[in-house]
């Protein structure tokens, strides 16, 4: 803290008030073109990892001003000659007016943020202006699986999860996936609105299974179904009232885990002459798709050593 306050002090002993009245139109050009391509290179980083764009915007404007390491180049740069005297006055003053304004830059960024996910929350349809009979935690191989197995039976849900790409895959797509955590959002009364009959979490660490029984105590008439990763965690949860779902198969393949499906459509009372059909159907059609990517593999590997030979 003392090392913070002394740097912080001395950044503010740089700005050279004679020098920004004796150039304002200069001083004030170099900090607004400093602050602009910080914010829109930043930006476009952000939003091309599959930020949304209010956050990547928010992160821009944040990350807009000059960095603490660019006042040790540009002494350095002065020591070794290659800045006047007149250039280090300018970019220092520059750089600490940049570091001055990053407290009304967080607050810009953030009304903006919060401003363009309202517009955008009223433009789309969220959970609250749809009636839905499952929420899904998680929209990983496990949550396509179950909402896929929902969609045959015209079942409506919902889903949640905290990647970007996995949600704007699935926004483009028009399913009703959204961005949120539902570790945290389990904490919220309106978390589990009306009519919504199951909770599925497709997670099996502590943190994911502490919410699912936070919302059973919070919601004692729904059904929660809960991933698990051992005899023990199964045997806690069962003991709140919540189904636990521990597959015996790798994750990584939703053909393997199509138990959990059958569980889901299960507890919502569906029979077992209506799932066996609609998962011999599912299992079908997930193994023409591993073939067919097998074959994909093949083709490709064929078509590579026939070049490797031709040349």
């Amino acid at each position: 803290e003392d090392f913070f306050t002394v740097f912080f002090i001395s950044v503010g002993c740089s700005i050279d008030l004679h020098f920004i009245f004796m150039h304002p139109t200069l001083v004030l050009s170099t900090l607004a073109a400093l602050l602009l391509t910080k914010t829109l290179v930043t930006s476009a980083v952000c939003h091309f990892s599959g930020l949304s764009l209010a956050t990547s915007i928010q992160i821009g404007l944040l990350l807009s001003q000059s960095g603490e390491f660019s006042f040790v180049m540009i002494n350095t740069l002065f020591s070794l000659g290659n800045f006047s005297v007149f250039q280090n006055q300018l970019l220092v003053t520059v750089g600490a007016l940049s570091l001055a304004s990053t407290p009304l830059f967080e607050s810009l960024g953030r009304n903006l943020a919060q401003s363009l996910e309202d517009k955008k929350r009223n433009k789309e349809p969220s959970r609250q202006d749809t009636a839905v009979d499952v929420i899904v935690c998680g929209y990983g191989r496990v949550g396509r699986m179950i909402t896929q197995v929902l969609d045959k039976r015209l079942v409506p849900w919902v889903a949640y999860d905290t990647n970007p790409r996995v949600v704007n895959e699935a926004r483009a797509k028009d399913l009703p996936v959204f961005y949120g955590d539902c570790r945290q959002m389990a904490r919220e009364k309106d978390f589990v609105g009306g009519g919504v009959k199951m909770v599925v979490s497709t997670f099996a660490d502590s943190q994911t299974l502490r919410a699912a029984i936070k919302t059973k105590e919070m919601h004692p008439d729904v059904k929660v179904l809960a991933a698990v990763s051992s005899v023990r965690s199964a045997q806690e949860v069962q003991q709140r009232g919540i189904v636990p779902i521990m597959p015996m198969l790798p994750e990584d393949s939703m053909l393997l885990n199509l138990p959990l499906g059958v569980a889901v459509l299960n507890k919502l009372g569906y029979s077992k002459e209506e799932i066996t059909p609609l998962i011999q159907e599912t299992r079908l059609k997930l193994m023409q798709e591993e073939q067919n990517k097998r074959k994909a593999l093949l083709d490709s590997h064929s078509d590579g050593t026939g070049a490797e030979n031709k040349l």
